[in-house]
Order: structure tokens, then C-alpha cells, then sequence
């Protein structure tokens, strides 16, 4: 409820602009190669106070309207003790150009808005009279679509508006969900217009206490389900409910539901098209609280009324909720906003999931609104949040914390015409696959971590495509979510092996389950699939070869090439061996970033295998075979796993593995050219007694591997230090680091590229001044590059975090 105090000190909010029906919106296609249009940022609060998690509409003109209030000024006189002057406007937002308006309702009505809902014919509120005298006094405010007198009307019921909601049962009825203040038992308000006025009717009181929350959906025709919730002290499951209550509002009584898979609190249903109630997320025994919100759905069958699970999100949330929204690409279930800071939709042809937003932080207490629009032909939106750590201002009225964010449509829609801004491009996950464009297919950022509130960080399943242009589309999630995967185009659609999922060391477990492998068929419309067969380890290195096989060294030390195939419809791994190495050699100890396997085929048919951790000493073993014409020495290796300095050679023609002449330092990240060069950027030498920072080195072998010689740093502005990455995109050399004196708190402040015509660095992208990591975890840029050839090529190339 708020003070009046607080708002008495609040300038005029957002005097009447007059209606903005008439105002021009274009309605042209974009040209392609144009600039993107510039969107203003969220007005401030005094200028329009935005609704906290209520229904909007999008009207025709491409604004979103409520109904909201603001202060009468100047104040009445002889108003009484404990009672302000608020009248209900019209309040109006174009997101595209930054206008609003608020529009006073005529005859002028006075109240605060609580909730609201927009049905076929009409907006329904519910609205506080605008006293705190301790007889609070509730009315129903009914707007009709196309004009029309507003209706009204008060109720003398006690309503509890920290636990209310309004669903809807048709084109003229909703029924209002909330609790005794008392006894936190669960009252229903039907709400109906009925010959030019509206008629309030209350059910029973389902004698049941909710203390913190619950969840409620029409569950059919006059049926509405209460369903889970918690009744604890404390957020979180502990415990929570499984239990349903059904009320049918015909015969005005209460009946046990079936119950849900999983107890849950703080979780979100909804109806859906066929009847059916959507349950998803929230804290569960398996998602404590802690460890992050549940990614687990599940919905409730009618024909057989019991609840069905349903795949798991791409990202756990709770205090979220369901939204349908009129996309460009068509009519969409949105799963808004939560504690992960993400949005996600679920397509119910497929029973499948696709993350369709994200930001750079999610928020412990949920979001405070979610505000959708189109420019362009690209859809936006904009989350506000709550503060983060500040338990006595988590508030929802600064609007201070507002983020932008591209929603992404489906892969099967329609491109639009103009690409969005390059700002706009990132993902906010840290740990992502990302496989570059090949040709006319676009690049793809796969699974990965994201911040979900405080301390929380999740593992997600999402997938997302971007084009050249730099469009961004979704694809169906992972059915296992993961980090530091690796994924390749195999079989004409795409393949996932390897990484973390949530029971891996990242989230405190010290002998990782193996995930299986997935393939996403061509097209990327269905689901993915588990690959039959023995994949890759966790911790094997792999390389895809020229021919769309995978070459896979285990820690074993046993190289295996695996080709993808499938079956019918099923994908399944062939497995071939492969000559070993001359030594064992294993993705190094801790930090795989910095001291990873590198496996490259060459352009001439060669392989190399450089990086991680070698055993460098190893012994003849004896048998029979070797003693054979022709037949090589077969050894073992002994000692422990050293840094890397030598890589492996692999020749088709002999397979035998040969080894490169050693490199001055020590381990270090590899990065192979397809003409055999290795580049490598490692700790340099330092004498014991030397108690300065570490030192590092950039390195480069020849294409035979017969000599090494200091790489040129020329032009560049990154320190190479533990944080310098090496990367390739399409045989260009990329580096990502830190720029002195440009601090983002951990993250990546620079990109550089290595000019071939001129031998030195160039500098691609850069933070702001001041700018978190957060903000670029993720993130792709746009640039074209000329390469050795002469010949220029637009490459979309990720600034850190993947």
C-alpha cells in the first residue's frame, strides 16, 4: 500500500498529453543496411509510474496502455485523516519513441490500481478507494474496448492485495484470486458485466492457510485450481506443497485436485489453449533454495487429470509468471521475468522451449515489470527490477533499474528487414559453445551460465542462431542444460558433446555425470536427440575433421574417430581407432581455458594436437610384435603430467605421430592456423627469487614445427596475462582481454585483431568506461576483416564469456 506521503513530494506525474490515437506511426519496411532507430530509455518514475507486473495491452498504434492514477494537485481541501486524493488515468507509453500520456478517465474516478486484466471486450481493475483508515474500500473498474461509460463497482470484502489475482473466464467475466487477511484463507470474487453494470459474487472460503504463496489457473470451463504454494516461515521449499484445490464455480464448492509432480513454491500456472494448466518453475526439493529456482515444467491433462512433466526450461526461475504476447512471428507464451533474468516461450506443438530474452543480471526478488514492443520489424523489451542486497528498499517505484533486451524469434520465422543494433547482440551467458557462420549458416551460442539473482549463477540449455546481418533467432533448448560444451555441424544438423551440467564441479559435485551427446536434425524445428553409442568423456579434447568426423583424445590417452550417423531417425557414434600419440597427453590441470588440447586438421591433410599436459618421459616395452620387420617401438609413459612446450604432428600418408622442436615457455593456451603455425601465449620464465607479477609470452612455431620465435605484440593494447585469450575465427587471429586503465571488474575491456597486411593489432572493440563484466558476457560484434587473401569477410566474432 503506499504512503501518500511519499508520492505528496512527487512533482505532477505525467501531465495529460492528450490522447496519442492520432499520432503517426510508420508502418513501412525498413530498408535493409539502414540505421537501426534509437530507443529511448524508461521515463522516469515521476513522469510515468510504470505498473508492477499488471496486465498491458498493445495497442494499434504501437504504445502499451494501462489503467494507472496519479496525485490530484493541488490536493483537495477537507480531505480526511488517512485518506489521499488519486484519480485513474489512462496512462500510455510508446517504448519506439519515448512518449507517454495520461489521460484522466471521464467521469473523473478516483482510486489506486492493485490489478488489472485486459479481457475481449474490456479492461477490468481492481482499485482502492484511496483511504488507509483501516476499512479499506475495494471497487471493480470496467473500461469497454472502442468507448463506452466506465462501470464501477465497490465490495465490502476483506481483500489481501500482497496475495491477489485476476483470471479470466470470459469475454466478460474474471474472477478474483486472493486470501483472508486473517486467516490466509483462499476467497474467490467473481466479477461479471451483465446489462450495463457490473455483478460482484463471492464463493466459498477454501479453509486452508496459505502464509506466503500459491499459485492459481482456470482449470475448464467455471473451474478455478489453487495449486501448490508454501505455507513456511522462510522462502524456499521448506517445505512446500504438491496439493491442488479446485473450486467449481457452479455449484459454488471445493474439491481436492490431483496433485502435482513436485511440490512448489513461488511458482507460475496458467491455462493454455486446450484446456490444459501450465505449471512451471519456482523451489522445489531438487531446487533448493540457494542452489537456484527449478528449470522443471509440468501440466495438468484434463482427459486424465493428473499432471504430466513436461522437458525443463532452458533457465530455472521462480516469482516469474505467464504472459501471451502478440509477436511479430505470431501469438507466444512468454515465461516473464523471475529470479533468472530471462524470458523464455514454450511451444506447445512440440512440447519444446526456446529462450527468447536475456539480461545481464536476474534478480532474487523476481522482476518488477516486463515491457514488450516492436521497432523496426525486431522486437524489444524492457525489464525492470527491484535493487539487489537492500531488503528494506527492494521497490519497484525507482524504475532505475531498467535493461534492455532483443527478443528473438523462432528460427522458421520470417528475417525482418532491418537487423538490430549490434548493442543488442549478447547473451549474457558465460561458458557458451559458440560455433562460427559457415557459409550461408549462421553462427550458434549454445548452453552456458547466467546470473539468476544474488549469488545464484544456473546453467542453461538455450540456443540461439545469428546471421551475418546479425539477426538473432532461437532454436529448440538442449534436452540436458550444460557449460563449456563443444558443438559441430555433423549429419547436417547440429551436434553438442561434452561440458558441465548443473551436477558438475561448477555446481559442487567432484565426479561429474557424463552427459550424452545431442543433435539437433536439419531444419532445427523439432527437438533435439540423445546420440546412441559411446561418446566423447568430460574431459576428452575434440576436433572435427574435414570429412565431419570427430577426432577424440581421451585422458586415457586413447584417440578414437567417431562419425555421427543416423539410423531411421535415431543418431548414433561409429567408433574407429587411431595410432596414439608418441607421448600421453591430457587437457591440463584446473584452468582448461588457459592450458586446454588443441586438435586441428591442416589444409594440407595434417593434424596437430598441441596444449594441455604432457608426460614427457616414457620406456620401451617389450613383446613379440615389435620384433617384426617394420613393426615401430611400442612405449609407455612414466613421470608426471608437465606443462606442454612440444605439439604432435599427425601424417595421413604414414599415420605416425611425429613431435614439433620445443618452445621457450611453458604450457599456455594453443591455437593452430590451418597452415600449421601454433600460437601460444604463456607464463614466461621467471627466476625463483622474482616476486614481480607473472610475465607472459606470445609464441609461434613455423608450419613444420622445426622452430619457434617471439610473436610480434606490435599496435596492440591488451595485457597478456592470465585473462588473454587467442582465438581463430575462419583462420584470422583474435585476441580478448584487458586494456590498462579500462576496468570492467573481471571481464573482457578489448578485442584485437592480427592484421596480416601490416603485422600489427588492431583494435576491433572496447568497453566503456566503468562498464561491468556482466554487460559483455556473450556478447557478439559485426566486423569485416581483410585477410591474407586480400578478400573481405564479415564475421561475427564474440567479445568474451564463450
Amino acid at each position: 500500500m503506499p504512503h501518500p506521503s511519499i508520492f505528496q513530494r512527487l512533482r505532477h506525474a505525467g501531465k495529460a498529453l492528450g490522447t496519442l490515437a492520432g499520432l503517426a506511426i510508420s508502418c513501412l519496411a525498413p530498408v535493409p543496411g539502414t540505421a537501426a532507430t534509437a530507443i529511448a530509455p524508461v521515463p522516469a518514475y515521476a513522469e510515468l509510474p510504470l505498473p508492477d507486473n499488471q496486465s498491458i495491452t498493445t495497442l494499434p498504434t504501437g504504445e502499451l496502455g494501462w489503467l494507472g492514477q496519479r496525485p490530484i494537485e493541488p490536493t483537495p481541501k477537507g480531505l480526511p485523516t488517512g485518506c489521499w486524493a488519486w484519480e485513474l488515468v489512462m496512462a500510455r507509453w510508446h517504448p519506439a519513441s519515448g512518449r507517454t500520456a495520461q489521460v484522466p478517465l471521464k467521469p473523473g474516478i478516483g482510486g489506486f490500481v492493485y490489478s488489472q486484466l485486459v479481457l475481449p471486450t474490456g479492461l477490468l481493475a481492481l482499485t482502492q478507494t484511496g483511504c488507509q483508515d483501516g476499512k479499506e474500500r475495494w471497487r471493480f473498474v470496467f473500461l469497454p474496448h472502442g468507448g463506452g461509460p466506465v462501470l464501477q463497482a465497490d465490495t465490502s470484502e476483506a481483500i489481501d492485495v500482497f496475495q491477489t489475482g485476476l483470471l479470466a473466464l470470459g469475454d466478460e467475466r474474471a474472477a478474483l484470486v486472493t486470501r483472508e487477511k486473517d486467516t490466509r484463507h483462499i476467497k474467490v470474487l467473481t466479477v461479471q458485466r451483465s446489462k450495463g453494470r457490473l455483478e460482484i459474487a463471492a464463493m466459498p472460503v477454501l479453509p486452508v492457510a496459505y502464509n506466503r504463496d500459491f499459485a492459481s489457473a482456470v482449470a475448464g470451463q467455471d473451474q478455478v485450481m489453487i495449486l501448490g504454494g508454501s505455507n513456511g516461515n522462510y522462502r524456499g521449499c521448506s517445505p512446500c506443497r504438491a496439493e491442488t484445490h479446485v473450486l467449481d464455480l457452479k455449484t459454488k464448492a471445493w474439491r481436492n485436485g490431483p496433485p502435482m509432480l513436485e511440490a512448489r513454491s513461488e511458482l507460475a500456472a496458467s491455462s493454455l489453449p486446450d484446456g490444459s494448466v501450465l505449471v512451471t518453475g519456482g523451489w522445489t526439493q531438487a531446487a533448493a533454495w540457494g542452489s537456484g529456482a527449478s528449470r522443471t515444467a509440468e501440466r495438468w491433462n484434463p482427459a486424465t487429470n493428473r499432471f504430466e512433466a513436461l522437458p525443463p526450461m532452458p533457465n530455472g526461475t521462480a516469482r516469474h509468471r505467464h504472459l501471451w504476447w502478440d509477436a511479430p512471428w505470431g501469438r507466444s507464451l512468454l515465461v516473464v521475468p523471475g529470479l533468472a533474468g530471462a524470458v523464455q516461450s514454450l511451444d506447445t506443438r512440440h512440447w519444446s522451449w526456446r529462450t527468447v530474452g536475456e539480461w545481464a543480471s536476474g534478480s532474487e526478488e523476481g522482476g518488477c515489470g516486463f515491457y514488450p514492443f516492436v521497432v523496426d520489424g525486431n522486437a524489444y523489451a524492457w525489464l525492470v527490477n527491484r535493487s539487489e542486497g537492500h531488503y528494506s528498499s527492494k521497490s519497484c517505484g525507482e524504475q532505475k533499474y531498467a535493461d534492455l533486451s532483443l527478443l528473438r524469434p523462432p528460427s522458421g520465422a520470417a528475417p525482418s528487414a532491418l537487423a538490430p543494433p549490434e548493442s543488442t547482440l549478447v547473451t549474457y551467458r558465460h561458458g557458451a559453445a559458440f560455433l562460427p557462420a559457415a557459409g550461408k549458416a549462421p553462427a550458434l551460442v549454445i548452453g552456458g551460465s547466467r546470473h539468476a539473482g544474488m549469488n545464484a549463477f544456473v546453467i542453461s540449455s538455450a540456443v540461439e542462431a545469428i546471421d551475418r546481418e546479425g539477426r538473432v533467432s532461437t532454436l529448440p533448448s538442449l534436452l540436458t542444460a550444460r557449460q563449456d560444451a563443444k558443438a559441430f555441424r555433423a549429419a547436417n544438423g547440429i551436434l553438442v558433446v561434452g561440458g558441465n551440467g548443473p551436477d558438475s564441479p561448477y555446481g559442487g559435485v567432484r565426479d561429474p555425470k557424463p552427459l550424452k551427446a545431442e543433435w539437433l536434425a536439419p531444419g532445427g524445428s523439432a527437438v533435439w536427440q540423445e546420440v546412441g553409442g559411446k561418446g566423447p568423456s568430460p574431459s576428452a579434447a575434440v576436433a572435427q575433421l574435414r570429412d565431419g568426423s570427430l577426432l577424440v583424445i581421451e585422458p586415457s590417452g586413447e584417440l578414437q574417430q567417431l562419425t555421427l550417423t543416423v539410423r531411421g531417425t535415431q543418431p548414433f557414434f561409429e567408433s574407429r581407432a587411431w595410432p596414439a600419440l608418441t607421448r600421453e597427453r591430457r587437457n591440463g590441470d584446473g584452468d582448461g581455458a588457459t592450458n586446454a588440447m588443441v586438435v586441428q586438421e591442416l589444409d594440407d591433410g595434417r593434424i596437430v594436437v598441441a596444449g594441455g599436459s604432457v608426460r614427457s618421459e616414457r620406456i620401451a616395452r617389450y613383446s613379440t610384435k615389435v620384433l617384426e620387420p617394420g613393426q615401430p617401438d611400442e612405449y609407455v609413459g612414466i613421470g608426471d603430467f608437465l606443462p606442454w612446450r612440444r605439439y604432435e604432428i599427425f601424417d595421413p600418408t604414414t599415420r605416425r605421430w611425429s613431435r614439433s622442436a620445443p618452445s621457450k615457455a611453458a604450457g599456455g593456451r594453443a591455437i593452430v592456423m590451418r597452415s600449421g603455425r601454433v600460437i601460444k601465449a604463456a607464463p614466461a620464465p621467471q627466476p625463483a627469487q622474482d616476486s614481480g607479477p607473472q610475465r607472459f609470452v606470445l609464441e609461434a612455431s613455423d608450419p613444420t614445427g622445426a622452430a619457434w620465435a617471439p610473436l610480434a605484440h606490435k599496435g596492440s593494447r591488451l595485457q597478456i596475462n592470465d585473462r588473454y585469450i587467442l582465438f581463430t575465427i575462419e583462420d584470422e587471429l583474435f585476441a580478448s582481454g584487458e586494456i590498462a586503465g579500462l576496468g570492467t571488474g573481471g571481464g573482457p575491456s578489448g578485442l584485437e585483431w592480427l592484421n596480416p597486411a601490416t603485422g600489427a593489432w588492431d583494435l576491433l572493440w572496447q568497453a566503456g568506461p566503468g562498464e561491468n563484466w556482466r554487460a559483455h558476457q556473450g556478447r557478439i560484434v559485426r566486423r569485416t576483416v581483410v585477410g591474407a587473401n586480400g578478400q573481405p569477410k564479415a564475421l561475427l566474432i564474440p567479445v568474451g564469456g564463450l
